[in-house]
């Protein structure tokens, strides 16, 4: 063999050894790449229940809140101040609800995302709440967003039928008079 066919034999060898080498770093990409990607999705997944476990939190632990909600539900009239509690609760209940709408929408949290249906259950059954959505909320969010509410929101008159907060409450109620016969509401009361 000559000189310049060695040559010749080892920058195949050589080239052969490069392609090996950049499938190699392409596949180690592609794995980190995936990676890289689930561990956001779980970090998304833990920045949402942290939020929503504070959130929660914050209510349950409220001094005012619980009984400016129970007076509402009762239909009692509210003071000033409490009004103005309830009204900046459901702003931020609502700016919660678009977090995780978003989050949903732009598949941060993948197949671990938690269905919303409890939460507009929630805001659309509960008092003053959707007059803050209709008040605010339609003028703040963006467009999808706010196609998305509305086209969730009861269509009963204010004031008519029974919503969801209030058939928990009158189990609750029921349940602590000693009612064995009643059982929890289920979703078509609502």
């Amino acid at each position: 063999m000559t000189l310049m066919e060695i040559s010749q034999v080892l920058g195949n060898v050589g080239e052969f050894v490069g392609a090996v080498a950049v499938v190699a770093t392409l596949l180690y990409l592609a794995i980190q790449v995936r990676e890289a990607g689930r561990s956001s999705k779980l970090a998304a997944v833990q920045a949402n229940r942290a939020t929503r476990i504070a959130w929660l939190s914050s209510i349950r632990d409220s001094s005012h809140l619980p009984a400016i909600q129970a007076k509402a539900l009762a239909g009692e009239a509210l003071e000033a101040e409490d009004e103005l509690r309830l009204v900046h609760h459901y702003s931020a209940n609502w700016g919660l609800f678009y977090s995780e709408w978003v989050q949903r929408e732009l598949g941060l949290m993948g197949e671990f995302a938690t269905s919303d249906d409890m939460d507009m259950k929630f805001l659309l059954s509960s008092p003053r709440a959707m007059d803050v959505w209709r008040g605010v909320g339609e003028h703040i969010y963006p467009a999808p967003f706010v196609e998305y509410v509305n086209k969730a929101a009861p269509t009963r008159e204010a004031g008519t039928g029974t919503s969801f907060i209030e058939n928990l409450i009158k189990a609750a109620t029921t349940r602590e008079a000693g009612s064995a016969g009643d059982s929890p509401p289920s979703s078509s009361d609502t």
